[in-house]
């Protein structure tokens, strides 16, 4: 029988995978909106938490220059 430590760990090692697939929902959001650079929700709740090594600094620069003024 597990003791709790051990139940405890092993629900864990599921949560490890969270973030992953908050990072796959995220990615998902932003390429399933018509038009990001028109919804300031996907651009604060999906493109800014994204960071490297999913988006890599130059893409970030480019997406600043490509989106509007509000994102920065």
């Amino acid at each position: 029988m597990a003791t709790g430590v051990e139940k405890l760990v092993g629900k864990l090692a599921i949560l490890q995978h969270l973030n992953n697939l908050q990072q796959a929902a995220q990615i998902m959001a932003v390429i399933m909106c018509p038009a990001p650079e028109k919804h300031e929700a996907v651009i604060k709740y999906c493109v800014e938490p994204l960071d490297e090594p999913v988006v890599s600094k130059i893409s970030r620069a480019r997406l600043k220059i490509a989106l509007p003024e509000w994102i920065a």
